[in-house]
């Protein structure tokens, strides 16, 4: 792959252009998924609202409104959880892209840099034992398909759980 790479007025070192545009990925995927999380959050706040409220007013609900009602519990959760963790990564990426030290060889600055960073993010651990690797797409090899798979199941789990707990708590 071929980079260019323009240069500002100051004149700065190829390694901090590259660095500057990795952090400016990573920065944008943060606001976007931060931004994503706040509004999931409230739509999951409205529902408990408007369920909190029939409740009040002794409105009786259908089976199939109870079950469209919590299958969209479960799809906001799953939403949440899976933002959440990705948002996790993110950072980690950009702490990492900040600090990491480019590996030696005859790519272009800006592979190297990225290559060293995938690589120190992608063997890290979340809340001790969650694989970083599980939220990030990776193309190609079946194990990281199979990781993101599992970083599926493991939102699914949690949003099962989310779910278990407003039946407990709302009713």
């Amino acid at each position: 792959m071929k980079y260019v790479i323009i240069m500002g007025n100051n004149q700065e070192p190829e390694e901090i252009q590259c660095r500057k545009l990795l952090v400016d990925t990573y920065s944008a995927q943060l606001r976007t998924h931060g931004q994503l999380i706040i509004g999931f959050a409230i739509i999951l706040l409205t529902f408990l609202e408007i369920r909190v409220r029939m409740l009040e007013y002794a409105l009786s609900i259908s089976v199939t409104q109870f079950c469209i009602f919590y299958f969209g519990i479960f799809l906001i959760g799953f939403a949440l959880w899976y933002l959440f963790l990705r948002h996790f990564v993110y950072g980690k990426l950009l702490d990492v892209a900040i600090h990491a030290k480019p590996r030696s060889g005859k790519e272009h600055l800006f592979d190297r840099i990225f290559d060293a960073v995938m690589r120190d993010v992608l063997s890290r651990r979340m809340f001790v034992v969650i694989p970083c690797c599980m939220f990030l797409s990776t193309e190609g090899r079946r194990w990281r398909r199979l990781q993101m798979s599992l970083g599926v199941l493991l939102c699914i789990i949690l949003a099962i759980a989310t779910t278990y707990l407003v039946w407990i708590l709302v009713g």
